[in-house]
């Protein structure tokens, strides 16, 4: 269960200040603890959080990743270090040249923080975060109470009270709770994180861009998280989720936290009235960021470069398309270029859903076997992918010699294999391992290496073998995705054969290792 305790404070003087921004700095700090009290499950998501919010700042919040500061399990002494140096960061500007933002995410109560067997109250923890100089402070704290059950998926319990400060400091605080008083929060499995904070990354990311300007405010952001939060939590079947706020501060404009107009890669979405869109990495079933277009503008979301599985909708009317974006391209999915897929099929496998099944690939390599020091193959192979598996059979061919100083051995071969594979997706690689049967047919020719001089004596120079030889044969494959449905990989096959021929040799190992492509279909 998570649970945020006193979500956020943000403090600022932006309204009186008329100072120019020379050196305008942005300073992040983010921690996360997934040990808490005694009797505190570990956390499997805090660190997740983190890198999530991580991510979307430095890519696009303006914060350099030399002003970010990493804290994993951190104790007091270390938590306190990290706010010193931030301190240290912020002390070298003039203070409305600064913005700081500290992110937590792990155990806590109402009124702390847990690093393990250790505790901060939100108290101490404010004053540490107000002692930075920067005109626009953030506090952001994603901390949960487990209790020794939790089921996978979004899982609720008791919540404890979670009320609003009785008193507000008047120099421009700003609190931001993940549920109202007594109410639990939630976490998800399926997203890998606090709900909350999903929604919220989602935001800064381009959902949150209410008037498609391409910059995300604090307001936009925080409504976003709100509306979605407070959805998902009510489709749970369980307690409601209600986001609270409390704005204390004077501003001169909107505050602006991202901007998704300046992204390395964007991907730009089809105006509609209100279609909900779920955006997951390709092989992965957790999602990545969720948001709903606009019949007004086009609907933007900054992504880094790879490769991506959209969902359009949900049930009988879902949709599903398969994207890869680069570095510095902005993307625009068209209507049609969805297809329709089982509703039930996205929700379980995300991601992972295969829209692709069919490969074709061809690949070249060499190799060595008990009957030939070096040998050269080609081999033209089919796939039909299913979730995490593959069924691939293929036809090779390939010459053989070895040279001894008794003879000259040529081979010859020609043959087929089936296999199954497991894959596994590793970012933009891949990584297949499989288990099969190959049959070849093989030629042999043994030339005398003394063939001149036993053919005058009348004896024969040359001897020669045909037969079928099967036996099993084991594939690993490291694919390199070249776009969204092209490939490079090597790959490397080893098996032991049992050849059908009489008078000529008995069971032979063969390995061989090469590089191949191929696409999707």
């Amino acid at each position: 269960m998570r649970a945020w305790v006193g979500a956020a404070v943000l403090s600022a003087s932006l309204a009186t200040s008329g100072s120019a921004r020379a050196d305008p700095i942005r300073i992040l700090v983010a921690a996360s603890h997934s040990r808490g009290a005694p009797g505190e499950l570990p956390l499997l998501h805090a660190a997740t959080d983190v890198e999530h919010v991580r991510g979307v700042l430095t890519e696009l919040g303006d914060v350099p990743r030399d002003d970010v500061i990493i804290l994993v399990d951190p104790t007091i002494a270390a938590l306190n270090a990290a706010l010193d140096r931030a301190r240290a960061l912020a002390a070298s500007h003039a203070p409305d040249e600064v913005t700081f933002l500290l992110y937590f995410s792990g155990h806590g109560d109402r009124d702390r923080i847990h690093l393990g067997p250790e505790a901060v109250t939100m108290t101490d923890l404010t004053a540490r975060v107000r002692a930075v100089p920067a005109a626009l402070r953030m506090l952001v704290t994603d901390a949960c109470r487990n209790y020794p059950s939790r089921t996978k998926g979004i899982t609720t319990e008791p919540g404890f009270a979670i009320a609003n400060p009785g008193t507000h400091p008047a120099d421009g605080v700003i609190w931001l709770f993940s549920s109202a008083e007594g109410e639990p929060a939630l976490e998800s499995d399926e997203l890998q994180g606090a709900v909350f904070t999903h929604y919220w990354v989602s935001a800064l990311r381009g959902a949150g861009d209410a008037n498609g300007d391409g910059r995300v405010t604090l307001a936009e952001s925080y409504d976003f998280a709100y509306s979605q939060t407070l959805l998902r939590s009510s489709r749970g079947g369980g307690l409601l989720q209600h986001p609270a706020a409390v704005f204390d501060l004077h501003e001169a404009a909107p505050i602006v936290l991202t901007k998704t107009n300046g992204a390395s890669a964007l991907v730009r979405f089809p105006k509609a009235a209100d279609a909900h869109f779920l955006i997951y990495a390709l092989g992965s079933r957790a999602v990545l960021g969720e948001l709903w277009s606009s019949a007004e503008h086009d609907a933007a979301f900054a992504l880094p470069a790879g490769r991506y599985l959209v969902q359009r909708g949900t049930g009988v009317a879902s949709a599903g398309l398969e994207f890869s974006l680069s570095a510095g391209e902005a993307r625009t999915l068209r209507a049609e270029e969805f297809r329709t897929i089982p509703g039930e099929q996205l929700a379980t496998k995300g991601g992972a859903v295969v829209l692709r099944p069919n490969e074709l690939g061809v690949e070249v390599s060499v190799g060595a076997s008990r009957l030939s020091s070096f040998g050269e193959l080609a081999g033209l192979r089919y796939a039909y992918r299913w979730d995490d598996w593959a069924f691939a059979f293929g036809v090779t061919g390939g010459l053989g010699t070895q040279n001894t100083s008794a003879e000259n051995v040529k081979l010859a071969s020609i043959g087929g294999d089936a296999v199954v594979e497991r894959r596994w997706a590793l970012g933009a690689f891949g990584l297949g391992l499989g288990l099969g049967a190959e049959a070849d047919v093989i030629w042999q020719t043994l030339e005398r290496t003394d063939a001149a001089r036993v053919a005058a004596a009348g004896y024969p120079t040359t001897q020669r073998y045909t037969g079928l030889a099967p036996g099993p044969v084991a594939v690993a494959r490291l694919r390199a995705w070249i776009g969204l449905s092209t490939w490079l990989e090597l790959a490397a096959r080893g098996a032991v054969l049992f050849p059908e021929m009489g008078g000529g040799p008995g069971a032979l190992w063969t390995a061989s290792t090469g590089v191949g492509a191929g696409l999707q279909f």
